[in-house]
């Protein structure tokens, strides 16, 4: 075999990798995933595509004392029948382990440069990137979890995917309207003023990545300039009152807290190159999109998110003031 195989091709090959793996080996991931993140300062952290065996992973692990952080887990579309038909829905479970979003898939990934957009990819005048799942899939899934009560969360990374999966959630809260849905854009990487518009308007959440300037800055050529400065949109989302949230898409992007900081304040890669500068953000509106947005993304945010009285006390304790010492390596 030549070339190469990405998103859902990988499935042919991922079929013929046997499945052995043991109820215990699944808690031993959380335990290993656990001390990784704990170890960078993480008290909580959203699984944006999880299955009913992570979750009760998540579950055995918090049994056995293993689970250091507070646990949000998205379950992937496919098991949503199964998951309604059980009574299960987003927020069943306690202050560790929460069900999250439904979690649906529209375009390609950033990393991978297969993000459906609009204009050409740079250098390749033919490459637009590709979608995932139809609008229709997308609609007849989503459909099933909003009338369920469950919060959807949609992988969208290039502005056509964003616009097609904002087309789904404008059509189901038009036909059937529901109290704070709070919609999920899961990486909402390459937008426009109309698209923020929309996500203003629509109460949706985007979660653009949070250490891809730094740690994926040798991919960044492929954008162009200009798109650039609409890529990790963290300024236009604020600047609009959006509450955005950010994601590392651990592996694909580092989870390091400080690493998404500096990222985030001075959007340069690993070898001090800087893209898109017009979507810098300062440290304090960074800080906030770290915690008390991504407790909001949760409909957590009386609950954690900032210190104050009544709310969990989940603190680190940093070797440096970010507020006071160049973000700069």
């Amino acid at each position: 075999m030549s070339g190469r195989v990405a998103e859902s091709a990988r499935e042919i090959l991922d079929k013929a990798i046997p499945q052995t793996l043991t109820r215990d080996d699944h808690r031993e991931g959380v335990k290993l995933i656990s001390k990784m993140l704990a170890k960078t300062g993480i008290t909580s952290a959203h699984e944006a595509q999880g299955t009913p065996t992570d979750l009760l992973a998540y579950q055995d692990a918090h049994a056995a004392g293993e689970l250091l952080y507070r646990a949000y887990c998205f379950i992937n579309y496919r098991y949503i029948d199964s998951m309604i038909a059980a009574g299960v829905r987003t927020g069943l479970g306690d202050d560790w382990v929460r069900v999250g979003a439904m979690k649906l898939v529209c375009d390609g990934s950033i990393s991978e440069r297969t993000a459906r957009l609009s204009t050409a990819y740079a250098g390749r005048p033919n490459d637009f990137g590709i979608l995932v799942m139809t609008e229709d899939e997308l609609y007849s899934y989503g459909r099933k979890a909003h009338l369920a009560g469950w919060q959807i969360g949609t992988h969208a990374n290039g502005d056509v995917g964003i616009d097609t999966t904002l087309r789904v959630y404008e059509r189901l809260q038009r036909e059937n309207p529901r109290h704070d849905p709070r919609f999920r854009l899961e990486h909402c990487t390459v937008i426009n003023d109309d698209l923020v518009r929309r996500i203003k308007a629509l109460g949706a959440i985007p979660t653009p990545f949070s250490t891809y300037v730094y740690y994926h800055g040798e991919k960044m050529k492929y954008y162009g300039a200009e798109r650039l400065n609409h890529m990790f949109a963290l300024r236009s989302f604020l600047d609009a009152g959006i509450p955005a949230t950010q994601a590392s898409d651990y592996p694909p992007g580092e989870f390091i807290p400080m690493m998404a900081l500096q990222s985030e304040v001075t959007r340069a890669d690993i070898k001090g190159n800087v893209w898109g500068p017009k979507q810098k953000i300062t440290v304090e509106e960074a800080i906030r999109v770290g915690t008390i947005h991504g407790a909001y993304a949760s409909y957590e945010e009386n609950l954690k998110g900032s210190l104050e009285a009544g709310k969990v006390a989940d603190l680190v304790v940093l070797g440096r003031d970010p507020l006071k010492r160049s973000l700069l390596p």
